[in-house]
Formats: C-alpha cells, structure tokens, sequence
C-alpha cells in the first residue's frame, strides 16, 4: 500500500466518524426538541400534578440517603410514569446512590411482585415490579425499575434504570429515554 493509499483509508475513517458524530447529535437534538409529538395525551403526566406527601426512609445508608416509601403518585393516587427528561428534573437517585442501596441492603422477595430493600437498621422500603414498560412493547416482569440520574454528560439516547431482581441482578440497566418508567425519590 503507498502512501497515496494510506492517506485515502485514514480520510475516509475521519470523515466516517465525523459524519456519524453529527447525524448522532441531530437525531438526539431532534429528539429532545419533539419525541412527544406521537405520544397520547392521555398519558402525558404533569410534574406539577404530583403529590407532595412523599414518605422518606432512613435506611442507614453511609452517605445518609433517604428513600422514598414507593413509588411517585400523582394527586389522586395513580403511579406517575415519566420519560427521562421529565424525571430527571426530580430528586431521583444516581447510580451512586442506587448502588450503594443494593450493597448495604437486604432485598426480600414477597408476594405479590413486590421487593423489599431493609437496610441495616430493620427500616425498609417496598417496591412493586414494574409488570410492563409503559409506552413500549416490551414486557418485564418481577424486575424493580425506576430511572437513575446519569451524570454522563455524553450525547446519547439512552439513560440508565434500576434493575433489581430478586435476591441478585442488581446492575443498572440502560434504557431509551423517551420510555417511560416509574419514578422514586431520595433525599
């Protein structure tokens, strides 16, 4: 290969990389500015809608991060289920913070698709599964998910989630930011 040769292979990989760094940056411009469009209103939950009365715990956690109770409900009651950028305005945790909830607490499986996450002084929180993605096709079943505040300042499309599975499986989980999940606080 000559010189001629090499110098075409290597424009032809930067121009590759660049063209893609800009399509991908479009496409997620585009989709920050308008991924709403085709949703259903009926479905479009409000920030301002939801209730004040959080319950928080102290699950004696080293960095002294209370969770909430449940999940997030709106003023009448119902679950709120969010899309990333609607959430992340909200107090969710980190993935720090999530990971340090999996390693200092016990989870319990109980019946009815719920977990129990007991912290190392006996208080606890109880979450419900999540049995379907709400505004997917997709199905999930006795797995806890909730979104995770990413401090990752990339341009990317997806976001992460909690993953907590029975006893084991606790790694986050990266999901498009456009779906929608329930939400759980911290303070």
């Amino acid at each position: 290969m000559n010189i001629s040769e090499k110098a075409k292979e290597y424009a032809e990989d930067k121009a590759l990389k660049s063209i893609t760094s800009a399509i991908e940056k479009a496409y997620a411009d585009g989709y920050n500015a308008g991924y709403n469009d085709g949703l259903d209103s009926k479905t479009d939950e409000k920030p301002e809608d939801l209730d004040d009365n959080m319950e928080y715990v102290d699950l004696g956690l080293p960095s002294g991060t209370k969770w909430a109770a449940g999940y997030l409900r709106d003023k009448d009651g119902h679950l709120v289920w969010l899309p990333y950028e609607d959430a992340v305005k909200l107090s969710i945790p980190t993935v720090e913070q999530y990971e340090e909830l999996v390693k200092y607490c016990r989870t319990t499986c109980l019946t009815g698709k719920r977990r129990q996450l007991t912290g190392a002084n006996g208080k606890y929180v109880i979450y419900n599964c999540v049995i379907w993605l709400k505004g997917a096709s997709q199905e999930f079943d006795n797995h806890i998910r909730f979104w995770l505040k990413d401090q990752n300042e990339e341009v990317s499309l997806e976001r992460k989630i909690s993953d907590i599975c029975g006893e084991t499986g606790f790694s986050p989980k990266k999901q498009f930011m456009g779906y929608r999940f329930p939400v759980v606080l911290v303070q």
